[in-house]
């Protein structure tokens, strides 16, 4: 079995192969530089609900994280991405205030399971967990009473198992690739009915909020021509810095993956990878991370 060190070094010369920056030159994972320390505690912290408070609620990764993505690497206009911080940070102070994965399961919540069946693979070539989901007939999630709010706190107990399960891992990252599987969609509910459309849109990425600048790579892959159609038209709409990590799409997904550094060994069986099909699991992953006191002062 390869070292650590092996491993790493046999990542970076694929990488090269690639044409694609190596292990080291990303920020993710690093501290906080300097400057970043006395933006957060000068500029930002006093805005917070509670001031210091809110950030020691928080763990350091997950600071380090919003921080980055709202502030550093946001190319909007300041004053905004100040106050997106602000509300990023606050959203996580009160998310991290309860265990949500110790919650009961909302009346729905194993409907919505099996409709979305998630996965977890292995890792890319810069340790990114690599996770999928198949959408499913969300008719059947709107059929069972499940309200999009509820979907959305559905969704969040995913995306923080997600999040705890790459901690344990011990990675440096805390960005994902994110595979959905669009093979099972059920177009004529989506295209007919706005509860599903809805439904979707909160199932999707209603929980994007609570968890900033978690996505390295979304891949929606066996898209329908339809739907390929359709986000062409809307693509010129979103943001450059998030249409450049999305790529659609048809049957034939595998070597782009590849090529965008996600080998066949991290792709679940299931999508045509040689990963185990790992079903995501929320017991056993713990309470959430104790969140030591981010450094401010410098």
């Amino acid at each position: 079995m390869a070292t650590l060190e092996e491993a790493a070094a046999a990542a970076d010369a694929r990488l090269a192969q690639l044409k694609m920056p190596a292990n080291a030159s990303l920020q993710e994972g690093q501290p906080l530089a300097s400057d970043e320390q006395i933006y957060l505690a000068d500029t930002v912290t006093p805005l917070l609900r509670h001031r210091q408070q809110t950030l020691s609620a928080i763990d350091v990764t997950s600071c380090v994280r919003i921080f980055r993505g709202m502030i550093t690497n946001n190319k909007g206009p300041l004053d905004q991405r100040l106050r997106e911080a602000v509300e990023a940070y606050d959203r996580a102070e009160l998310f991290f205030a309860t265990d949500c994965l110790l919650e009961k399961p909302l009346p729905g919540e194993a409907i919505l399971s099996r409709a979305m069946n998630t996965l977890v693979g292995g890792e890319d070539l810069y340790g990114h967990l690599v996770w999928c989901e198949c959408l499913g007939d969300i008719a059947k999630v709107v059929d069972a009473g499940v309200t999009c709010q509820d979907a959305v706190r559905m969704r969040c107990r995913v995306m923080e198992a997600i999040r705890r399960l790459q901690a344990r891992k011990g990675s440096s990252r805390y960005k994902q690739v994110y595979i959905l599987d669009l093979s099972e969609i059920s177009l004529g509910s989506l295209l007919t009915s706005s509860k599903v459309r809805d439904m979707t849109k909160a199932i999707v990425g209603g929980a994007n909020d609570f968890f900033p600048e978690t996505l390295w790579k979304l891949f929606i892959v066996n898209a329908p021509f339809v739907f390929r159609s359709a986000y062409s038209v809307v693509s010129p709409m979103i943001h450059p810095t998030t249409k450049e990590k999305i790529k659609i799409l048809g049957s034939s997904f595998l070597s782009e993956m590849e090529a965008s550094g996600v080998p066949l060994t991290s792709i679940p069986r299931r999508l045509g990878g040689s990963c185990p099909d790992a079903p995501l699991v929320f017991e056993g992953l713990g309470p959430t991370t104790p969140p030591p006191v981010i450094p401010v002062q410098v």
